[in-house]
């Protein structure tokens, strides 16, 4: 991975900032990104670049790697937009990501007009294949329910991270964890030997 020239200083002093606190703690380092919506740049080489030079084991991205829904007029479009986000985040090794889906990755509107409330919703089933299957080769994610909602463990550091899928509902506007995660939470995410 290579820095952009003109990123390099901006990044060697947040690599710095983070070692310092990394030295002589038992702490958890780790980067969170959200709502790109199609701005990919430089994102995946400078967070992998930063993730190598600190030892930093996941990423987390909460989701919206597609524009928005309302210029999103195909699933094509939405396929394109998402490969797209999946090629910026391909300098980091796919074990290392870990993905939850926004209410934009869930849907397309199937016609131009942005103030339509038409729109064609995504079931849980294929959100998981189209944008968390490729993840789940990573021997460590313990996938609940349909695999759109999961946890993983940094054994170094002692911590599980849990991923939920709030876009339970996306026919609605209303964002809430259902009733299986809610037990698989009590159940397995949060049971430890």
């Amino acid at each position: 991975l290579t820095v952009p020239s003109f990123w390099q200083s901006a990044v060697a002093e947040c690599i710095a900032k983070i070692k310092a606190v990394q030295v002589g703690r038992n702490c958890v380092t780790f980067p969170f990104f959200s709502d790109n919506h199609q701005r990919n740049g430089y994102a995946g080489t400078l967070i992998g670049y930063i993730m190598r030079e600190c030892n930093i084991p996941y990423c987390f991205f909460g989701g919206d790697a597609i524009s928005s829904g309302s210029d999103v007029t195909s699933e094509a479009i939405m396929i394109a937009q998402d490969k797209a986000f999946d090629d910026m985040m391909s300098v980091i090794p796919v074990e290392k990501r870990c993905r939850a889906v926004g209410n934009h990755d869930a849907y397309w509107k199937p016609t131009p007009d942005s103030s339509s409330n038409t729109r064609v919703c995504y079931t849980r089933e294929q959100i998981y294949d189209l944008f968390l299957r490729q993840e789940s080769v990573s021997q460590n994610k313990h996938y609940g329910g349909d695999g759109t909602f999961y946890y993983v463990d940094d054994i170094a550091s002692k911590t599980r991270f849990v991923v939920c899928n709030m876009n339970v509902n996306v026919n609605t506007t209303t964002d809430k964890l259902d009733s299986t995660q809610l037990e698989w939470l009590e159940n397995e995410a949060m049971v430890f030997d």
